[in-house]
């Protein structure tokens, strides 16, 4: 029996179209899972990547108020993740597959300053230091090489000591250009106003979508 030309043509047609059909299906079914799978991939230990899981760190967060020169922030505490980074981590990678971004590697000021546009994380790469938090009537923290450090937009921080070998990596969301400002009262109600206007980062520097931040920096929050 001789096949019609039109009856080939029209099943060809007919195939294509199931292929395009399933090829799309399949192309969309992994654009929804692809977050899901990058935060699980980040949650677990995975090649490339050694820091401690969520469940293995210690949180410790700290309220900080205005003091008439440095704001911090009116809601959202400064947050240090303990000893989370691995020695064989690649931090700015991982920092920018959370999107956190226009990182750089060096040390802290020695006087009080604060970024009134952006929240900032700093992780400590190498070394210890003891950082003086808040401003004057703040808090004195010691860190060490790989606790991370989360600070929102407004807190004050400044390096008391260090020893030789101190360095960090900071890191902004989204890439957000950062100002430098040093609690002068001229510079105060612009700032203050800054701050108010910084949003809820979309990820947790470390862990992304799924990252503790959210537990302390709540959603709900984002209008102050």
């Amino acid at each position: 029996m001789k096949l019609d030309v039109r009856e080939v043509k029209l099943s060809e047609v007919l195939k294509g179209c199931l292929a395009s059909f399933f090829f799309i299906k399949i192309q969309k079914m992994l654009q929804f899972k692809i977050e899901e799978i990058s935060q699980l991939l980040l949650h677990e230990k995975k090649e490339g990547f050694f820091m401690k899981r969520q469940d293995e760190i210690v949180i410790n967060e700290f309220y900080l108020t205005d003091d008439g020169s440095i704001p911090n922030h009116p809601e959202f505490p400064l947050l240090v993740y303990k000893n989370v980074i691995e020695k064989k981590d690649d931090p700015i990678h991982l920092l920018a597959l959370n999107n956190w971004s226009n990182s750089w590697r060096n040390g802290v000021f020695s006087y009080h300053h604060y970024h009134s546009n952006s929240h900032e994380v700093l992780i400590v790469v190498g070394g210890s230091a003891l950082l003086q938090m808040g401003g004057e009537n703040g808090k004195q923290l010691e860190v060490m090489t790989g606790d991370v450090l989360i600070l929102p937009a407004g807190t004050g921080h400044k390096l008391l000591q260090k020893n030789s070998s101190f360095s960090v990596i900071g890191a902004y969301p989204n890439g957000q250009n950062y100002d430098i400002c040093y609690g002068r009262k001229e510079e105060r109600p612009e700032k203050i106003v800054n701050i108010s206007n910084v949003p809820l980062p979309e990820y947790d520097p470390i862990y992304g979508s799924k990252g503790k931040l959210f537990t302390y920096w709540k959603k709900d929050s984002e209008d102050i």
